[in-house]
Parts: structure tokens; C-alpha cells; sequence
């Protein structure tokens, strides 16, 4: 938990928030120009060190971005510039549209699901939602398969797809019905393997937190490793925690560890980078926690 502990110190050293952007006058006393400075330079610092205890470490690890309706363009750079800094790999940036948790389609994501349930692998029995949330990331991932099953090719699998549909073609017929549902948008498919799945999301309406980390626990059967991303606002007068957060965390809350989504709940825009690598960093060892600013303090629960 060493790399854990290390944001902690980053987090902890976060400028703190009693002088308030208008605190810093045309002609500020001595005292209060020495202590801005003295801010800035431990900003400095801080940047500078994060980048130094997260360079490299995610060298070798590729990929995927998915970005859920009403998530910030500034938050998808943020992360995408924290993935690089850690040396992952991007393969492909992924939209996941309204359609996929409007309640009022709710029945033509059923009549979806029944549509695609024959090509999609492992769901066998399951409900429409559980069936969209397998089809999604057989969409994005390049021969993806949940845990306990077996390749179409091999001619054992026991899962219930139909055998006629393989490896990429299952990929780009999934890909080309979720589309034109409008359930998903892609820039450029994953044409490799991929390592982890992170979702941006951005602050939806009440119990959407909960939806997308039920939909990552079940991603996370595949790849390994999920992180939950979105923007927390320091200046609220609750702590800043996005209701889409609050709802993750208290979602994963009964999950094991080794099959939890990580929550990064980024509120300091020096400490993104940390926040994002380390958390990777602990789902790819099989552990999951939280990370940023949770109940008003800057700081990092691994359970």
C-alpha cells in the first residue's frame, strides 16, 4: 500500500482553502503576499512531485476512455493528460449515450437487448440491463470475455452466444447495433487488447452513480481493472462530492475488493495525475479504494 500512502502525502499537501480567491487584494499586506507565495511555491512542489511518483507507472498499459453523457470536456483532458503522464496507452475514447440510463427507454432498451442477446457472450438468463452492460464492453473490447468463459473458437464455450459470431466479428456487429441506437459513440475502436476500462462520468441525475458502478463491476469481470472518474467541486458547501460519486462509492461499498471500481473524485487539478495513476496502479494489483475529496477533506480511503 506504499503507492497508496504516497498520495496521501500529495493529497494532504494540497493548498488549502482558507484564503479564498478574493483575498489577494491590487496592494496585499506583506504577510498576505509572503503567504500567496509561499502557496505557489508549494503548488509547485506538489506538481512537481506527483509528477516524479507517477511517471511510468502505468508503462505497458493500455486503455479504453469511457465518457458518460454530461461528463466535462475538461475532465476527459484532465484524465486523458494523466494517463499519458503515467505512460498508458489511450486505444480507443468511447461515448456512452443518454439512451443508456433514461428511464423512459427503459422498454426499447429491453427490445435491444433481446435484439443483441444471441451475439452477446456469457448472458445466458439475464435481464436486458445486465445483457446491455455485457454487450457495451464486448462492443469496445477487442475479444472480450467475461471471467469463466471460453473462446468461440476453441469450440467449447458453453455460454450461450451463438457460435456462428467469433472474436471480431462479434465486436463490430455489437459495435454497429449500439451505434446506431445511439447507445454508444466511438472515435476510433480498440484494435488491440486493452488492460482497463475508465469511465468518466459526469454528475447525472440521482442514482446514475449507482448505474455506472454496476455497470463497471460487471466490465470489471473482463479487464481487470475499472476507475469511476468525475470532477468534484471544492467550492460546495457539501464537500464537493458529485451526487454520481456518492452514489459509486456507496454502490461498491458491498463488493469485494479485488472486483470493486475504483472512484477518483478530482477537485485539485495539480493532484489529477496522482490521483488517476495511483488508483490504476491499485486496481491492476486487485485492490480498490477512493480518491480526492470525499465529506469535505482532501484525502484517500482503501478499505
Amino acid at each position: 500500500m506504499a503507492s497508496a500512502l504516497g498520495v496521501g502525502v500529495l493529497v494532504g499537501l494540497a493548498a488549502p482553502r482558507g484564503i479564498e480567491d478574493g483575498a489577494a487584494s491590487a496592494s496585499p499586506a506583506p504577510e498576505v503576499a509572503q503567504s500567496i507565495a509561499d502557496l505557489a511555491a508549494r503548488d509547485e512542489w506538489v506538481s512537481a512531485l506527483a509528477d516524479a511518483a507517477t511517471a511510468g507507472r502505468l508503462n505497458g498499459m493500455r486503455v479504453v476512455m469511457l465518457v458518460t453523457d454530461g461528463a466535462s470536456a475538461t475532465t476527459v483532458d484532465e484524465v486523458s493528460t494523466a494517463l499519458a503522464g503515467g505512460g498508458a496507452t489511450v486505444e480507443s475514447i468511447v461515448h456512452l449515450g443518454v439512451e443508456w440510463w433514461d428511464p423512459a427507454r427503459s422498454t426499447f432498451r429491453g427490445e435491444l437487448a433481446d435484439q443483441v442477446s444471441a451475439t452477446v457472450t456469457g448472458v445466458e438468463g439475464l435481464g436486458a440491463t445486465d445483457v446491455l452492460e455485457h454487450a457495451i464492453v464486448q462492443a469496445i473490447v477487442p475479444g472480450a470475455l467475461p471471467q469463466g468463459a471460453t473462446d468461440l473458437a476453441a469450440g467449447t464455450d458453453t455460454t450461450g452466444a451463438d457460435p456462428n459470431v467469433e472474436g471480431a466479428t462479434r465486436q463490430q456487429v455489437l459495435l454497429e447495433v449500439l451505434t446506431r441506437a445511439d447507445i454508444l459513440s466511438v472515435d476510433h475502436p480498440a484494435l488491440d487488447g486493452v488492460d482497463a476500462l475508465v469511465i468518466v462520468s459526469g454528475d447525472g441525475p440521482e442514482g446514475a452513480g449507482g448505474a455506472v458502478n454496476a455497470a463497471a463491476s460487471v466490465w470489471e469481470r473482463y479487464l481487470g481493472s475499472t476507475l469511476v472518474v468525475v470532477a468534484g467541486d471544492p467550492d460546495a458547501s457539501d464537500g464537493g462530492v458529485p451526487a454520481t460519486a456518492a452514489d459509486a462509492i456507496s454502490a461498491g461499498e458491498g463488493l469485494p475488493a479485488s472486483t470493486r471500481p475504483s472512484v477518483v473524485v478530482i477537485d485539485e487539478q495539480g493532484l489529477a495525475e496522482a490521483q488517476v495513476v495511483m488508483a490504476l496502479t491499485e486496481q491492476a494489483s486487485g485492490g480498490a479504494g477512493v480518491y480526492g475529496n470525499v465529506g469535505g477533506f482532501d484525502l484517500i480511503a482503501v478499505p
